[in-house]
């Protein structure tokens, strides 16, 4: 279908030359537009990037627009057809290019200050060149994930791309995390469905089995799982794997090498110094080494701690003689104020780093100062060159435990960044990536506490909208347990835990659990002291589903009709709160919905004409004008007036083309309606 489609293309622009119109080259009909629409995802639009199918459908609502009203002028129509074409050609180009087939990814710059090793390199250089996959074992901080990415820096003409998976949340996660392994042409768009992430692992581990080479290098870091089910399957690759791991392997015919102790200590030293060591200074750290089992991470912490006394070897030397954990040796409860809050929220990014500019939005303490001199202490991992920040699992382990991240601490830093996740939607897809990663650590690191827990009800409700269907489960009935517990059976907290549940559950077509926890979630807000009417009228709107989805279809009206009554109150005594009016378009278009079901037409185009026009008072989004007009086209379709459905879809069509993503459901529903419609007239 997409090679037919560009050389129609090529046709059409033929044609242009010989003076005929853009729409009368396509062809007159509207079967044409049928012909030609691509459903991104489907088997029609084959590996075209969703990007560039968008483009062309949105092309195509524009040369069959009906009224001149949606039309671009014909030269600009040429001209973005054109455009397409050309940005086709470079598609087909780059496809099946492995040097570009995998986005712009941050794997593998070298280490800083990593010195040594190159017995080591040897003998990973020659393993890989012999077998598909090594594995590097051995204790944490020993210098794993420093040793791979200097392999594939030093060896980087041995491949066409090397490539860094972090394993932290596990291969499947990982893999389908387009922040981590971009592949371009593919990206996850959740609709709801079970077992959806793992049907796109599976659909990019095919893409990848079919452009990635023996050339291609890729890096499983942090995998403490090597029984984890898709290890097998990335293993079936055709292309060198290196995996690091704290875990001793059990996997019999995968070679695996042990990483001990660094001989060459002393130019770590000196590397970390900047500076020739004294002999004095040389011999006060050989005999440190041997207390920290040759640890390479806790060398570096040593030898910058040794640095801060400047040359009074002897009081260092009482220092170190007096320490009995690792709370002593990083000294993490003897930073200051500023600092301290900025080690807490650096424990809560992703295993791989963030950018600064992207951890300054929402951290007002991390000043560059601040962090070039937690580098220099050897706390924090800051590449000043890239803007990049990370911390070992070892020491954000133990930053957890010593100084304690709770929301309490991190209230103006999780309240910031909730704030800030308010406007999600309209971020850029590289800003969306990052926001992904960080909200699943957030979640994961802090404890469900009072303070701050309307932010993490924010930040928790990102995760089924991200996709994370599992984990959203699990937090949100951590969240219900904790308010009942906390707040009693009858509070709002408590309701909107039992909400956002609901939110889960429906959203993946889990209707009977999503009734389960309306239910609950009316049960908690119907007997509070002091109701909100926005939450009163929204929970006893959503209640009426359960009535409606078990057959109790006039109470289910009843609520549905009270839930407006309480909407109208509200918007007369404050006229300008707009949330009260942009729920009931929603209230509107469930009871329009409804009566589509039991296909009551005249009763359902009467509550679409009170949505319609309250989305014209309110100035609504284009998304929501998509679902009025679709509801509206199917009701007039519905009572035979076909030729109002058709200008109501068609207005449906370029609503959701201007404001839906191109894998949304309603969006591809409009899309289906315009297709089987066209064909039946």
């Amino acid at each position: 279908m997409e090679k037919r489609i560009r050389d129609k293309a090529d046709q059409w622009l033929v044609l242009r030359e010989s003076g005929k119109g853009i729409r009368e080259s396509f062809g007159e009909t509207g079967m044409a537009y049928v012909q030609w629409l691509l459903i991104p995802g489907s088997p029609e639009s084959g590996e075209i990037p969703d990007e560039l199918v968008s483009r062309w459908n949105a092309l195509l609502l524009q040369v069959f627009a009906r009224t001149d009203r949606y039309r671009k002028p014909e030269e600009e129509l040429w001209e973005d057809l054109r455009r397409i074409l050309q940005d086709w050609d470079t598609w087909e180009e780059t496809e099946n290019d492995v040097s570009q087939i995998f986005l712009e990814n941050w794997a593998v710059p070298r280490t800083s200050h990593f010195v040594g090793r190159e017995e080591e390199l040897a003998r990973m250089r020659k393993c890989l060149s012999e077998v598909k996959i090594l594995i590097l074992f051995g204790m944490a901080g020993m210098g794993k994930s420093s040793l791979a990415k200097e392999y594939a820096s030093r060896f980087q003409r041995a491949y066409d791309r090397a490539v860094l998976l972090p394993c932290e949340r596990g291969i499947r996660d990982a893999l389908a995390d387009d922040s981590i392994l971009p592949v371009r042409g593919l990206c996850y768009v959740p609709q709801g469905k079970r077992g959806e992430l793992g049907w796109y692992c599976r659909k990019k581990l095919n893409r990848l089995r079919e452009i990635i080479t023996e050339r291609t290098l890729l890096i499983l870091d942090n995998l403490d799982d090597l029984v984890d089910s898709y290890f097998s399957r990335i293993c079936q690759l055709p292309c060198r794997i290196l995996v690091t791991t704290r875990m001793k392997p059990e996997t019999p015919g995968i070679p695996a090498m042990e990483v001990g102790a660094l001989k060459e200590q002393e130019e770590l030293w000196e590397s970390l110094a900047e500076r020739t060591l004294k002999p004095e200074e040389k011999e006060c750290l050989r005999k440190l080494s041997g207390l920290f089992g040759d640890n390479t991470l806790l060398i570096r912490r040593v030898s910058r701690r040794m640095l801060e006394y400047q040359g009074d070897l002897e009081a260092f030397q009482q220092e170190i003689s007096q320490m009995t954990d690792l709370d002593d040796l990083f000294h993490l409860r003897e930073l200051g104020v500023t600092e301290q809050q900025v080690m807490r929220e650096a424990s809560l990014l992703p295993l791989f780093g963030i950018s600064m500019q992207e951890f300054q939005r929402y951290s007002s303490r991390a000043s560059l100062g601040t962090l070039q001199k937690l580098e220099r202490k050897g706390l924090l991992e800051y590449d000043g060159k890239r803007g990049w920040l990370s911390l070992h699992p070892l020491i954000r382990s133990h930053v957890r435990t010593v100084l304690g991240v709770d929301c309490k601490s991190l209230g103006s830093y999780l309240h910031a960044f909730a704030r800030e996740m308010k406007d999600y939607w309209n971020f850029l897809r590289e800003q969306k990536s990052h926001c992904h990663q960080y909200i699943l650590a957030l979640l994961k690191a802090l404890p469900i506490e009072t303070q701050g827990l309307e932010d993490l009800f924010v930040l928790a409700d990102f995760l089924w909208q991200m996709g994370e269907w599992e984990t959203a489960e699990q937090y949100v009935r951590r969240l219900y347990a904790f308010t009942r517990e906390k707040k009693g059976e009858s509070h709002r907290y408590t309701a909107w835990a039992a909400n956002l549940a609901a939110s889960v559950y429906y959203n993946q077509h889990r209707y009977v659990e999503a009734s389960h926890w309306h239910r609950k979630a009316w049960e908690a807000y119907r007997d509070c002291q002091e109701k909100e009417p926005f939450y009163e009228a929204l929970y006893l709107a959503k209640y009426s589903r359960c009535l409606w989805w078990e057959g109790e279809r006039k109470e289910a009206t009843a609520c549905l009709k009270r839930a407006e009554g309480i909407y109208l109150t509200a918007i007369a005594e404050e006229p300008k709160i707009r949330r009260n009016k942009s729920f009931l378009v929603n209230l509107y278009i469930e009871q329009t919905r409804r009566c589509l079901e039991v296909k009551e037409y005249d009763q359902g185009l009467q509550w679409c004409r009170k949505a319609e026009h309250l989305c014209e008072t309110i100035g609504a989004g284009e998304a929501t004008r998509a679902f009025v007009c679709h509801d509206a086209a199917r009701l007039l379709r519905g009572k035979g007036e076909r030729e109002r459905s058709s200008a109501y879809l068609e207005k449906a069509l370029l609503y959701a083309e201007h404001s839906m993503e191109s894998g949304d459901g309603e969006r591809r529903a409009i899309q289906r309606d315009w297709k089987s419609w066209e064909k039946q007239e």
